[in-house]
């Protein structure tokens, strides 16, 4: 197994129980802080190896994205010429590298365009939707690159990034039980549909002090929270979610070559000796199971955090598979005795 690099930035705190590692999230304890409006959000991730990288820039979404950036490139193309040629932070780059770097960021324009349009066609409103802009008017907008952009249609990137749409964002809350649910979630997923009952990888919650990273000027090294109104999305009210973004990931990429890990982003900006601003809470894979049916007791599951009638027949699903496999446990241990 490949060793899962450690950056300064972060504190690696470890549990083998579902108690002690539920107890440590707990958010009235100290190690959080005392503050009325706690400055951690949370994030779980089913499996520990996995870094903090959105699902635009990982390699499963060019299945989505390269259709888009084929049909988008020579758009790109004839506006090099009039908008990015010479211009002040692109100049100095190669055309056929910050086209291909152009042309990813409009694939997510156009599709969450497409979203949109498809959307309303079937009579659903989405919140913001007559601020996106198509993968053409994108690249003809003048915005990019920018910090500004995705901001100017933060409220659709929402809904798009919650219904399955690479984007940009990567999913927190303020709630770290439900990220610990999102997290166990994420490794039951995979265990029920690759069919592998051995024991599941180690999952991780992370935790990160929104005090510690945001910078007044945007710049490579810098974070951004999203926040949208909760009336209009009841996915984000009942996960009490927000939304974090590298305002600069375009540029990052033109100076580096690939898309930012968002702890190598904090790890660029940390300076040793300050307070450590992200923690990885790590749980042993083989106390998924047992922390899933705590959660499912404090009436945390799909069916609350995700209302719709499809994830309450999972939840009642997962819940009986569940109550099968520890009867499956317990007369194991019986006829081991």
């Amino acid at each position: 197994m490949n060793k899962i690099p450690e950056f300064n930035c972060v504190d690696y705190i470890h549990f083998d129980t579902a108690d002690h590692f539920l107890s440590y999230l707990y958010l009235l304890n100290d190690h959080w802080g005392n503050e009325l409006k706690c400055p951690w959000v949370f994030r779980g991730q089913g499996d520990a190896s996995w870094g903090l990288v959105p699902k635009a820039w990982r390699k499963e979404a060019y299945g989505w994205l390269r259709p888009t950036m084929i049909s988008l490139r020579s758009v790109a193309e004839e506006a090099w010429d009039s908008l990015y040629k010479g211009y002040g932070q692109t100049k100095n780059y190669d055309k056929d590298f910050v086209i291909e770097v152009l042309t990813h960021t409009t694939s997510i324009f156009e599709l969450t365009y497409r979203f949109v349009e498809l959307a309303d066609e079937l009579g659903y409103s989405v919140p913001g939707m007559n601020t996106i802009y198509s993968g053409a008017e994108f690249i003809r907008s003048h915005e990019w690159p920018s910090q500004h952009y995705h901001a100017l249609c933060s409220h659709v990137f929402t809904v798009a990034q919650h219904h399955g749409l690479p984007t940009h964002l990567l999913d927190w809350t303020r709630n770290p039980q439900f990220a610990a649910f999102f997290a166990a979630d994420s490794s039951w997923n995979s265990f029920i549909i690759t069919g592998n009952f051995t024991e599941p990888p180690d999952l991780a919650v992370w935790a990160i002090n929104l005090k510690e990273i945001s910078g007044d000027i945007p710049d490579a090294n810098t974070l951004n929270q999203l926040t949208c109104p909760r009336s209009e999305h009841g996915f984000l009210h009942a996960q009490d979610a927000l939304f974090l973004w590298h305002p600069m990931a375009d540029l990052f990429y033109l100076q580096y070559g690939h898309w930012p890990d968002f702890i190598e982003i904090m790890e660029k900006s940390y300076n040793e000796g300050q307070p450590k601003p992200v923690r990885k809470i790590i749980l042993r894979g083989r106390a998924v199971n047992d922390l899933y049916r705590k959660l499912l007791r404090l009436r945390i599951s799909r069916a609350h955090l995700m209302p719709t009638f499809d994830n309450i027949a999972k939840t009642l699903a997962q819940s009986s598979f569940l109550f099968d496999l520890e009867k499956e446990l317990v007369s194991d241990l019986k006829v081991g005795t």
